[in-house]
């Protein structure tokens, strides 16, 4: 940042700092690139457009032809507005509706296609089109073998150099979406020691989660805004999310958007949340498996055999429709799912089912923190996805390597629980077991979940609310419902 703000142009920094690289070696452009965004230089002199899309593929760009030349969008609606003439694709939207989200490049539209991931496009003056990939996951697991004690080591140092990279005071205020969950706490303790931090969590009711976050902020000395939903909160943004997301599913991941004016209203120019660590961490990606004890399932997971359908519910839709979403999904995601014995081809499928990550199941709430408010992807840090490529699925799924690395970086909170299981962050397994046991027992015998919030009222223990409870209490929902 000091060094773009010597140089010679005019502009934001970041732009200086890209068109300083580009005009060096256009070649290692790509190593500063970081984080969720996109760069565009216009070499007017070459006559040649030049595009390169981040690593994960978490900012979507789109292309149509409207045939004069090729268009680019960061939103594919926009894009098909502007085509003569564009037709909806029935499958895309039947892939939705079946397992949540649409393959990779396809679109709602026929004549829109999304880009690929890490990669470069050059255009020229003619609208030709030339591509060369950057950068794509690599697994290293096998050939260069890390210890799990050194993992832990690593993405602790990871983590908090992607903390520090994102608070700096040049950056301006930092609202940290808080839960007393695991993955947002470590935003807190490694920031920069000029950065101005506060901690921001919605809830319906006080809950043990309100709680948590309040004692983690306080742990950290931050300041903290705790913010009540609307029991219509996710009606009142529905029809907007659907739009800003573009069709995405669901609306049930909208957490953010009819509280937004209360967001922005703190100042914050920076917002950081723990976004996708559980799916690119803790192996989310994979088949897994719960470990049971008496024929209960623990909150202890272990990889089991690939099958079609991985974290979001998969439902079969008649035919002709099941037949070609199968069709498509098998080219992408399940090829070969019965000779999938190795580490490394069960890390590849689970790498083609997010890469471009814009397409995982919840990915609404993301592309509403992307397009309407100054959010940063934290977990997709260049040097977290380095480490990604090292670390094996059985490793993933246990979370073991994450939740150490965690429990070191938050330890000034180590006296607060994971709510979600209520156990200390670093527990072992054994002890995770002991708690989700005990606060089973309690929820049978009270009828009332950790922290004493009723089992059946709009709230739970947890970040989000009890959304049956929400739709069957809606005043919103049947007309929105009912509105085509």
């Amino acid at each position: 940042w000091a060094r773009a703000e010597t140089l010679p142009y005019s502009g934001g920094l970041a732009c200086r700092a890209l068109l300083n690289a580009f005009g060096e070696t256009p070649a290692h452009l790509p190593l500063i690139l970081n984080g969720g965004g996109c760069a565009l230089i216009l070499d007017a002199a070459a006559g040649a457009l030049h595009l390169f899309t981040d690593r994960m593929g978490v900012f979507p760009l789109y292309i149509a032809s409207d045939g004069a030349g090729q268009l680019i969008c960061s939103h594919p609606d926009v894009l098909a507005a502007c085509l003569p003439a564009s037709h909806i694709d029935p499958l895309s939207i039947a892939e939705v509706l079946a397992h949540g989200h649409g393959v990779h490049p396809h679109t709602h539209y026929r004549e829109v296609r999304q880009l690929d991931a890490g990669s470069h496009y050059r255009f020229d003056r003619n609208g030709r089109c030339t591509s060369t990939r950057y950068w794509q996951p690599n697994y290293r697991a096998d050939s260069q073998p890390q210890t799990t004690s050194l993992l832990i080591d690593q993405m602790e140092a990871a983590i908090c150099q992607a903390v520090r990279h994102r608070t700096q005071a040049r950056l301006g205020k930092t609202g940290v979406f808080l839960s007393a969950g695991i993955d947002s706490r470590a935003l807190l303790f490694p920031r920069c020691p000029d950065a101005e931090l506060v901690g921001i969590t919605l809830f319906d009711e006080e809950n043990a989660e309100l709680a948590g976050a309040r004692a983690l902020a306080a742990s950290a000395g931050i300041e903290h805004l705790a913010l009540r939903r609307d029991p219509e909160h996710y009606f009142l943004a529905a029809r907007e999310s659907v739009r800003i997301a573009g069709g995405a599913w669901d609306i049930c991941d909208s957490h953010f958007l009819a509280a937004r004016q209360a967001i922005l209203a703190t100042g914050c120019t920076n917002l950081l949340s723990g976004c996708f660590a559980d799916w690119l961490y803790k192996g989310l990606m994979f088949n897994k498996a719960a470990y049971t004890l008496l024929k209960r399932p623990l909150p202890i997971y272990r990889l089991s055999a690939p099958q079609p359908q991985w974290y979001a519910a998969h439902c079969v839709l008649t035919e002709p429709w099941g037949k070609s979403v199968r069709a498509r999904a098998d080219e992408v995601w399940q090829l070969g799912l019965a000779d999938l014995a190795s580490p490394r081809a069960t890390w590849e499928l689970g790498i083609r089912r997010i890469w471009p990550i814009n397409r995982e199941a919840d990915i609404l709430g993301r592309l509403i923190l992307q397009r309407a408010f100054p959010w940063d992807a934290i977990n997709l840090d260049t040097g977290l996805l380095e480490l990604l490529q090292d670390i094996s699925p059985a490793q993933m799924v246990s979370g073991n390597i994450w939740r150490q690395a965690v429990a070191r970086i938050a330890a000034p909170a180590g006296h607060v629980a994971d709510n979600n299981i209520g156990a200390p962050v670093g527990a072992s397994a054994a002890i995770r077991t002991a708690y989700f046991l005990k606060w089973t027992l309690h929820r049978r015998i009270t009828g009332r979940d950790i922290g004493g919030t009723p089992l059946k009222g709009p709230s739970n223990r947890g970040s989000w609310p009890n959304y049956p409870y929400l739709i069957s209490h809606s005043r919103l929902l049947p007309e929105l419902w009912n509105t085509p």
